[in-house]
Protein backbone atom coordinates (compact mmCIF):
# COMPACT_ATOMS: atom_id res chain seq x y z
CA UNK A 1 0.00 0.00 0.00
CA UNK A 2 2.77 2.46 0.91
CA UNK A 3 4.55 1.60 -2.35
CA UNK A 4 1.37 2.29 -4.31
CA UNK A 5 0.94 5.68 -2.62
CA UNK A 6 4.57 6.55 -3.21
CA UNK A 7 4.21 5.67 -6.89
CA UNK A 8 1.00 7.74 -7.09
CA UNK A 9 2.70 10.73 -5.45
CA UNK A 10 5.64 10.51 -7.85
CA UNK A 11 3.30 10.22 -10.82
CA UNK A 12 1.18 13.18 -9.67
CA UNK A 13 4.30 15.31 -9.21
CA UNK A 14 5.36 14.40 -12.75
CA UNK A 15 1.93 15.36 -14.08
CA UNK A 16 2.07 18.67 -12.24
CA UNK A 17 5.43 19.54 -13.83
CA UNK A 18 4.18 18.55 -17.27
CA UNK A 19 1.02 20.66 -16.90
CA UNK A 20 3.01 23.66 -15.67
CA UNK A 21 5.56 23.42 -18.49
CA UNK A 22 3.01 22.80 -21.22
CA UNK A 23 0.64 25.52 -19.95
CA UNK A 24 3.47 28.02 -20.27
CA UNK A 25 4.09 26.87 -23.83
CA UNK A 26 0.38 27.15 -24.66
CA UNK A 27 0.24 30.75 -23.41
CA UNK A 28 3.34 31.63 -25.45
CA UNK A 29 2.08 29.95 -28.60
CA UNK A 30 -1.42 31.44 -28.26
CA UNK A 31 -0.03 34.97 -28.04
CA UNK A 32 2.29 34.35 -30.98
CA UNK A 33 -0.57 32.96 -33.07
CA UNK A 34 -2.99 35.76 -32.17
CA UNK A 35 -0.59 38.71 -32.55
CA UNK A 36 -0.23 38.96 -36.35
CA UNK A 37 -3.91 38.25 -37.00
CA UNK A 38 -5.03 40.81 -34.43
CA UNK A 39 -2.57 43.52 -35.42
CA UNK A 40 -3.20 43.28 -39.16
CA UNK A 41 -6.98 43.07 -38.68
CA UNK A 42 -6.83 46.52 -37.05
CA UNK A 43 -8.13 49.25 -39.39
CA UNK A 44 -5.57 51.85 -40.45
CA UNK A 45 -5.80 55.58 -40.94
CA UNK A 46 -2.85 57.15 -39.11
CA UNK A 47 -1.31 53.79 -38.01
CA UNK A 48 -1.73 54.73 -34.35
CA UNK A 49 -4.27 52.00 -33.52
CA UNK A 50 -2.28 49.29 -35.25
CA UNK A 51 1.00 50.37 -33.63
CA UNK A 52 -0.56 50.47 -30.15
CA UNK A 53 -0.94 46.71 -29.77
CA UNK A 54 1.33 45.74 -26.87
CA UNK A 55 1.91 42.81 -24.54
CA UNK A 56 2.80 42.64 -20.86
CA UNK A 57 3.65 39.86 -18.46
CA UNK A 58 1.85 40.11 -15.13
CA UNK A 59 0.36 43.49 -16.09
CA UNK A 60 -1.78 45.06 -18.76
CA UNK A 61 0.25 47.63 -20.68
CA UNK A 62 -1.13 51.11 -20.06
CA UNK A 63 0.96 53.42 -22.21
CA UNK A 64 -0.20 54.97 -25.45
CA UNK A 65 2.13 55.14 -28.42
CA UNK A 66 1.95 58.36 -30.37
CA UNK A 67 3.33 59.15 -33.76
CA UNK A 68 3.40 57.27 -36.99
CA UNK A 69 5.89 54.38 -37.15
CA UNK A 70 5.34 54.11 -40.90
CA UNK A 71 4.02 56.86 -43.08
CA UNK A 72 1.26 55.84 -45.50
CA UNK A 73 1.10 54.36 -48.07
CA UNK A 74 3.28 51.69 -46.45
CA UNK A 75 1.32 48.41 -46.24
CA UNK A 76 2.76 47.79 -42.78
CA UNK A 77 1.57 50.89 -40.91
CA UNK A 78 3.46 49.92 -37.75
CA UNK A 79 2.12 46.38 -37.72
CA UNK A 80 5.38 44.49 -38.08
CA UNK A 81 6.92 46.35 -35.14
CA UNK A 82 3.86 45.68 -32.97
CA UNK A 83 3.82 41.99 -33.87
CA UNK A 84 7.56 41.64 -33.22
CA UNK A 85 7.20 43.31 -29.80
CA UNK A 86 4.31 41.04 -28.79
CA UNK A 87 6.15 37.93 -29.96
CA UNK A 88 9.28 39.06 -28.09
CA UNK A 89 7.24 39.43 -24.90
CA UNK A 90 5.56 36.06 -25.49
CA UNK A 91 8.93 34.38 -25.97
CA UNK A 92 10.07 35.70 -22.59
CA UNK A 93 6.95 34.43 -20.77
CA UNK A 94 8.08 31.89 -18.17
CA UNK A 95 4.76 31.06 -16.49
CA UNK A 96 3.58 31.84 -13.00
CA UNK A 97 1.60 34.88 -14.11
CA UNK A 98 -0.41 36.00 -17.11
CA UNK A 99 0.39 37.47 -20.49
CA UNK A 100 -1.87 40.30 -21.64
CA UNK A 101 -2.26 41.81 -25.09
CA UNK A 102 -3.77 45.29 -25.03
CA UNK A 103 -4.34 48.35 -27.16
CA UNK A 104 -4.62 51.74 -25.48
CA UNK A 105 -5.47 53.84 -28.50
CA UNK A 106 -8.36 55.96 -27.19
CA UNK A 107 -10.68 54.85 -30.01
CA UNK A 108 -9.86 51.12 -30.17
CA UNK A 109 -13.22 50.15 -28.65
CA UNK A 110 -15.07 52.19 -31.28
CA UNK A 111 -12.99 50.57 -34.03
CA UNK A 112 -13.90 47.15 -32.65
CA UNK A 113 -17.56 48.17 -32.63
CA UNK A 114 -17.40 48.72 -36.40
CA UNK A 115 -16.67 52.46 -36.48
CA UNK A 116 -14.31 52.03 -39.44
CA UNK A 117 -15.45 50.62 -42.73
CA UNK A 118 -12.04 48.92 -43.05
CA UNK A 119 -12.78 46.18 -40.52
CA UNK A 120 -15.96 44.46 -39.38
CA UNK A 121 -17.32 44.93 -35.90
CA UNK A 122 -15.76 42.55 -33.37
CA UNK A 123 -12.53 42.18 -35.37
CA UNK A 124 -10.65 41.68 -32.09
CA UNK A 125 -12.78 38.71 -31.04
CA UNK A 126 -12.56 37.23 -34.55
CA UNK A 127 -8.77 37.57 -34.59
CA UNK A 128 -8.47 35.88 -31.20
CA UNK A 129 -10.77 33.03 -32.29
CA UNK A 130 -8.76 32.45 -35.48
CA UNK A 131 -5.47 32.63 -33.60
CA UNK A 132 -6.64 30.11 -31.02
CA UNK A 133 -7.52 27.58 -33.72
CA UNK A 134 -3.80 27.39 -34.44
CA UNK A 135 -3.14 25.90 -30.99
CA UNK A 136 -6.29 23.81 -30.70
CA UNK A 137 -4.46 20.47 -30.93
CA UNK A 138 -1.93 21.23 -28.20
CA UNK A 139 -2.14 18.83 -25.26
CA UNK A 140 -1.39 19.96 -21.72
CA UNK A 141 -0.64 16.36 -20.70
CA UNK A 142 1.58 15.07 -23.45
CA UNK A 143 2.80 11.56 -24.32
CA UNK A 144 -0.62 10.02 -23.74
CA UNK A 145 -0.69 11.05 -20.07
Amino acid sequence: MANDLSFLATRMASYAKTVERNSTVVVREAAKAIAPILVFATPVDTSRARANWQAGIGHIPSDIKFGKPDKPPSPDYGGNAAVAAIIGTANSYAGGSYLAIANNAPYIVRLNEGWSGQAPAMFVQRAVAVGLTKIRGFRILSNGN
